[in-house]
């Protein structure tokens, strides 16, 4: 059941202004006299500075990565700062002091500079080291997104600090690839392809828009001025945040299973030097960096307990960089990247297809599911490009024009080649598609026909302005302020067939357009208070028309406008300790499905949903104090508290008793508070990890934009009249992880030989307490929903590797046990009445899917020089 593997390497990517990053600081004599003229540059770049009457200095405009800092002045010592972390968006502050000795020199090793950067953030902020996760035997950013605190995954989705799943953005090098059609992230990028991550979670910089409960900013990597290369193969079955969105509109629900067994994946990376590399003359500086994936799992069809499982997966994914400095103020970068997958269509009432069977007296000769079942494609693609110029020392501007394309369809395979239905209009569904007829028995296996979700075409196009003007006139004071506008052009095309004459077609397309402006100073005050104040606009006109019953006519819908301040502030009550609070408006605009569906042309006998393109944006109002305490280089201690009140949340509205249904956001709302503490020790000593406890306490009106709507299926009004915990409250979480790694020339020595030196073990465990869920209702109204709980979840994993030197070579191997002791937890309950009462979560059809995966194993092998 191989399907053929399509790489798909279509999109450039730029570096915003939410990609680079400052230093900053003050130049002192040893009795702390600020010295006027010292130069302070980076050692082999060409940037730098001369320090001011009040003894600071700012370079600004700089890529993420590792420098190293020099400070000169005449008849003093020169001191050199190795080791200088820049961090996107972020200020790292370096202090120097010179004394008078023209022949003297001080060399000081920064570790772990990116703990002193996130000291100074105002708020709750992960930075995910990546020195170890792009080798480690996982290979997806969003599983090192989902073990972080807060984070909790739940039917495949994942929620952040209480919100509904959709309401994170990924932001690739200041571009998002989100899919504005339902908020999806669909690409799969390769972790060698990242060189700096975090995720944010509580107050969110300023030209951060268009997300509700965080922002994993990512940070693409560029060319040094060497060659580095890097293979990486994996083998085995491997765990892994399915990203599946079960807010899906007349879709049947997929089975969610949280492993791709029988992985096969091959990742590599190529970056160095440009054009002059191979003896091309160019004026400035070149640099390139590529790297790219190919993986298949799920042929056998097997889940890890030997259950069936259509969870096949095949999948590429690639970015191509390129950097051009023609002069030390200018960069250019331009990059190109894509990602493509198709999977199977993974739903239990299928797994008896292809078997022999007796229906109703009949027999039935076994079918093929890859000709019954659809397959789900996703494909994302587009161009872009970024300028990024300094305008004398202290101001840099940076503009970027973007173009990117998300696409995603279903199909099923005709046995004649091709797919059903291709080609078609819409008019061949209503009068010319007659399927063989669903047979299924009494507990809803199906033996013969084809599944109903036979067509899905969802394409949308997102283009994008940007520019920003970033200025630091001194180290204590910094000012940016930026617009932006984008411009969509979106596609839908669903067909859900039940019976002749009884269909679920939707058609639309849509032209809308949004425009965002921003500003944001802050200021460092004298014993190193900061202060952050931001205000932001946004505007989006839905550029169509609906059904004015006023006017008895249609009529333009009006352009909506939010305006959102931000304030956060840092007060440091030791040398190592640090107090912040922040508070801030948060909005993003509805899912184009819920603004447009059915809006164009739609068929269906009843129970129609239709899109509203007059919905208010969701709107989330944030507060967060807590405080962070530096232990030592390594060592961070963070608590923090937060309240989050959430406005506008979409739900479906019954009109005409039930023949309809349309998306409101009148009465929808939500409120989150939680606790969040931490103790986190960074890569770099022979022990690291990180141990973690959250409370949060998530309620709301409804769990989803469709909870409603599908209540009414059953013949239930759904009357939410107070706010119920959400389907994803999850009280408590726990976790630790602890690594223990011996360097080169450590551990034991037998028989001269040391052989455990540039080896690491790594123990995980994570809890969660039991998620609620409502029982069956046995009336017609519903008031009150999630009053029980599942129980408590937890799992354990061990992963082991060993590296090896050769020269300039390096070669790992890695060995990883998921669910180490072969735990099962319930992910999933699929009859709340049976469970309930016999403590079984399979529901009538022993569905295999209601339980976690079984202990399995992962392979890695890397080779890198």
């Amino acid at each position: 059941m191989y399907k053929s593997l399509i790489m798909v390497l279509v999109f450039l990517s730029l570096a915003s202004a939410a990609s680079t990053g400052i230093i900053a600081g003050i130049v002192t004599d040893t009795g702390g006299i600020p010295l006027v003229g010292a130069t302070v540059s980076i050692e082999g770049t060409p940037y730098g500075t001369m320090t001011t009457s009040s003894g600071e200095y700012v370079i600004p405009s700089l890529d993420p990565g590792e420098y190293i800092l020099v400070a000169r002045m005449v008849g003093r010592n020169t001191s050199r700062v190795e080791g200088v972390t820049v961090e996107a968006n972020n200020t790292s502050r370096i202090d120097f002091t010179l004394a008078i000795d023209a022949s003297g020199s001080t060399v000081i090793r920064v570790i772990e500079s990116r703990t002193h950067i996130l000291r100074d953030v105002p708020a709750t902020a992960y930075q995910l080291d990546l020195s170890e996760i792009r080798t480690m035997t996982g290979s997806r950013i969003v599983d090192v997104v989902a073990s972080q605190p807060g984070v909790v995954q739940q039917n495949g989705e994942l929620h952040v600090r209480g919100g509904r799943a959709g309401e994170v953005d990924y932001v690739l090098d200041g571009v998002s690839l989100r899919s504005p059609m339902d908020n999806r992230f669909n690409f799969d990028i390769p972790m060698s392809a990242i060189s700096g991550a975090t995720l944010m979670t509580g107050g969110l910089s300023i030209e951060y828009g268009n997300a509700l409960s965080g922002v994993v900013d990512l940070v693409g990597k560029e060319g040094g001025e060497r060659f580095e290369a890097m293979i990486t193969g994996r083998y085995g079955d491997m765990t892994s945040s399915m990203i599946a969105s079960a807010e899906q509109i007349f879709m049947e629900n997929r089975d969610v299973d949280q492993c791709r067994t029988g992985l096969r994946n091959v990742e590599f990376s190529l970056s160095g030097p440009g054009l002059s590399s191979i003896g091309l003359e160019v004026s400035g500086k070149t640099s390139f960096s590529f790297t790219g994936q190919f993986s298949t799992s799920g042929e056998d069809n097997l889940d890890t307990r030997g259950n069936w499982s259509y969870n096949w997966i095949n999948d590429g994914s690639g970015i191509a960089k390129i950097g051009y400095r023609p002069s030390p103020g200018t960069n250019i970068s331009v990059s190109v990247l894509g990602s493509y997958s198709e999977h199977g269509w993974n739903q239990w009432a299928w797994s008896n297809y292809e078997r022999l069977s007796f229906v109703e007296g009949h027999m039935l000769l076994p079918g093929s599911e890859d000709f019954a079942l659809p397959a789900m494609f996703s494909q994302t693609t587009g161009l872009l490009t970024n300028l990024s110029q300094l305008l004398g020392e202290k101001t840099s501007l940076n503009v970027s024009i973007a173009s990117v394309l998300h696409q995603n369809w279903n199909r099923i395979y005709d046995e004649n080649g091709g797919f059903i239905g291709e080609d078609c209009d819409p008019l061949f569904w209503l009068t010319q598609y007659f399927p063989p007829a669903l047979l299924e028995d009494s507990l809803g296996f199906y033996y013969y026909g084809l599944h109903n979700n036979v067509w899905h075409d969802s394409k949308a196009s997102v283009s994008t302005l940007n520019t920003e003007v970033d200025y630091n006139p001194n180290p204590r004071l910094r000012f940016k302020a930026g617009i932006q506008g984008a411009y969509y052009d979106l596609y839908h095309y669903n067909m859900y067939y039940v019976s002749p004459g009884n269909s679920y077609l939707s058609l639309w397309d849509a032209y809308p357009h949004s425009g965002v402006a921003y500003a944001q100073s802050s200021y460092r005050f004298s014993g190193g208070v900061i202060t952050t104040l931001g205000i932001r606009g946004d505007y989006f006109d839905a550029n169509t028309t609906v059904f004015n019953s006023e006017q008895g006519m249609e009529a333009d819908v009006k352009a909506k406008t939010h305006i959102s301040p931000r304030f956060s502030f840092s007060v440091p009550f030791s040398e190592r300790s640090l107090f912040f609070a922040t508070y801030g408006h948060y909005f993003q605009i509805p899912t184009m499905n819920s603004l447009y569906m059915s809006t164009s042309y739609s068929t269906g006998s009843d129970r129609v949903i239709a899109g509203n393109p007059d919905l208010d944006p969701e709107v989330t109002t944030l507060f967060e104090v807590g405080i962070r305490q530096e232990l030592d280089r390594f060592t961070d201690l963070g608590l923090s508290f937060y309240s989050k009140d959430i406005t506008g949340l979409v739900s479906t509205e019954n009109h005409s008793e039930g023949q309809y249904y349309v998306f409101s956001n009148d009465d929808s709302h939500g409120n989150v508070i939680g606790l969040e503490t931490s103790l986190s020790r960074m890569p770099g000593s022979n022990v690291s990890g990180q141990l973690y406890y959250t409370l949060s306490i998530a309620k709301g009106r409804y769990s989803s934009m469709l909870e409603r709507y599908n209540y009414a299926q059953y013949g239930v009004v759904y009357v939410s009249k107070e706010d119920n915990y959400l389907d994803w409250d999850q009280t408590h979480q726990a976790g630790a992880t602890i690594s223990l790694t011996s360097f080169q020339g450590q551990g034991p020595e037998f028989a001269g030989l040391r052989l455990f030196e540039n080896s690491s073990l790594s123990l995980s465990w994570r809890y969660g307490s039991g998620m609620p869920y409502s029982l069956p209702p046995v009336e017609s109204e519903l008031i009150e929903t999630n009053t029980m709980r599942r129980p408590f979840t937890m799992q354990t994993d061990l992963s082991f590797s060993r590296g090896f030197n050769a020269g300039r070579g390096r070669f790992k191997l890695m060995l990883a046990v998921y669910n180490l002791f072969n735990r099962k937890n319930i992910e999933h309950i699929y009859d709340t009445g049976l469970f309930h009462n016999t403590g079984d979560p399979e529901g009538p059809a022993g569905n295999p899917r209601a339980w976690s995966p079984a202990r399995h194993f992962l392979m890695s092998a890397v080779l890198s020089w």
